[in-house]
């Protein structure tokens, strides 16, 4: 968990020595063969939603109402006004990805919204791989692991200030972080980094390098395993 996580369950009544942060992580050698694969499960609905020529942003989640999913879809006409071609693509499912699709509907960008639905572990590679930037500005992030696997394949993300985020996203080093509930400050977000395709691949060249830095699995695994022998040698 990240340590905003931790935050809310010594607000709970946790006890401070027994709440551990332990981040999530990765395994470097899979995510080398994930970028190196042609995922070959990925149906031709997926990879055809990235055009050749059009700057997309992308998100891989399960669609809840705090993810932030339904302000990008506000900010999306500020979005296209400044880069025509950009799209947005929305991978994943609900119960509110009804919602979410009469949003789009709604919107003067709709033709630039597209909705993937439920995918599979190669249609979600394939989306990171083609996808020009990750974005994500949720409020009530526990951690961000979304974030470290589109580290995994280069892509610069954007995410919230606050909660879990923060600690995964270093602002203008690895990404770009904006108020969840500032809708001209994420399409400003969006437009930066669909505008300036060195600049978003040199954030996610270096959100690669810190996440192979600090969040990999060993290494949560020798956090979970001290506090687990503590534990065991207090009972002896």
């Amino acid at each position: 968990m990240s340590g905003w996580a931790r935050s809310l369950v010594l607000v709970r009544g946790g006890h401070p020595e027994r709440a551990v942060t332990v981040p999530n992580g990765f395994d470097p050698g899979q995510t080398a063969s994930w970028r190196q694969r042609g995922c070959p499960g990925a149906k031709p609905r997926v990879r055809g939603a990235f055009s050749p020529g059009a700057p997309t942003l992308l998100t891989v989640i399960r669609l809840a109402r705090r993810k932030g999913v339904d302000r990008v879809i506000a900010a999306m006409p500020g979005i296209v006004a400044a880069v025509p071609q950009a799209r947005y693509v929305i991978a994943g499912t609900s119960r509110e990805e009804a919602r979410l699709r009469r949003l789009a509907r709604e919107s003067p960008a709709r033709d630039a919204i597209v909705f993937l639905g439920a995918v599979t572990d190669d249609e979600e590679f394939t989306c990171l791989k083609r996808c020009d930037a990750f974005v994500m500005p949720s409020e009530a992030k526990g951690f961000g692991l979304v974030f470290l696997e589109a580290y995994a394949f280069d892509k610069p993300v954007i995410g919230a200030r606050g909660g879990g985020a923060a600690e995964v996203v270093e602002h203008e080093e690895e990404g770009l972080l904006v108020n969840p509930q500032d809708i001209d400050g994420i399409a400003r977000a969006a437009v930066r980094l669909l505008r300036n395709a060195g600049e978003a691949r040199s954030l996610g060249e270096r959100g690669r390098c810190r996440a192979e830095e600090r969040f990999l699995w060993k290494t949560a695994a020798v956090r979970v395993r001290g506090p687990v022998h503590a534990e065991l040698e207090a009972r002896r």
